[in-house]
């Protein structure tokens, strides 16, 4: 009995404890430590203490490009082949919303294809305007300028060579499958001296990167853009034509 007892108490001792799931902080620390040259900052954000749904992947938003594409004029956007799609809306005192599709063809290079609109929300001034006059008389009016208008600009460009092979490796890297996928900044997230961020208005940015067999990595960024995400969409925009 005696020695059952004792094989038994031997076998737990023994037996690996189970480890604690990992979580997408300390998965992101381990991607970090691995990459040379580490992964792309996300500024003074405490990464540790973004909510668990910051790590959560975002919904599609294939009809809010096929919304917008067609209210525009644009042609609707692509949905298959390996490419990146880029959606953003927002603005406080302006509107501004756009869609971006990246493909990248045989040839290795990326090609893009956009649209984005522009809407001022500060009311137009008076259709008049009181023009100096000699002291004693009344003041003339004259007419003020047009009132701003909402604006579409619509635009194709290719990725240079140089651009292209840049793409290639954000896309491949393994920082941007680790890194939150949702940092907002009206949730208040915290810096790291403890204080915390906010943004009145802003840019919501939505990117999604789809690979050859339709594997899905996506990500939200409010006021900014950081990590691996925020470099593709960068890198996207300056290779862009001015508009």
């Amino acid at each position: 009995m005696r020695r059952a007892i004792g094989l038994c108490l031997s076998l737990l001792i023994a037996a690996p404890a189970f480890a604690a799931p990992e979580t997408p902080f300390a998965h992101y620390q381990a991607v970090t430590a691995k990459t040379p040259g580490g992964c792309p900052g996300f500024g003074d954000l405490d990464l540790a203490r973004l909510p668990p749904d910051a790590w959560t992947t975002p919904p599609p938003v294939l009809a809010d490009h096929q919304a917008l594409r067609a209210k525009t004029g644009a042609a609707p956007p692509p949905t298959a082949g390996q490419r990146l799609m880029i959606l953003w809306s927002g603005g406080h005192h302006e509107s501004v919303s756009g869609s971006v599709a990246v493909v990248r063809g045989a040839d290795g290079v990326w090609r893009a294809s956009g649209v984005d609109t522009y809407e001022s929300w500060v009311p137009p001034p008076p259709l008049t305007t009181l023009k100096p006059a000699p002291l004693g008389q009344e003041a003339a009016p004259t007419p003020d300028p047009t009132p701003r208008r909402p604006s579409v600009s619509r635009r194709e460009w290719v990725l240079s060579a140089g651009d292209s092979a840049r793409m290639d490796a954000l896309v491949a890297s393994p920082c941007l499958e680790a890194e939150p996928r949702g940092v907002i900044l009206h949730t208040r997230p915290y810096r790291l001296d403890g204080s915390q961020a906010f943004c009145v208005g802003g840019v919501v940015t939505t990117l999604e990167v789809f690979d050859a067999r339709e594997r899905r990595l996506a990500s939200t960024q409010h006021c900014g853009r950081w990590g691996v995400a925020g470099q593709i969409v960068d890198l996207a925009f300056t290779s862009a034509p001015p508009r």
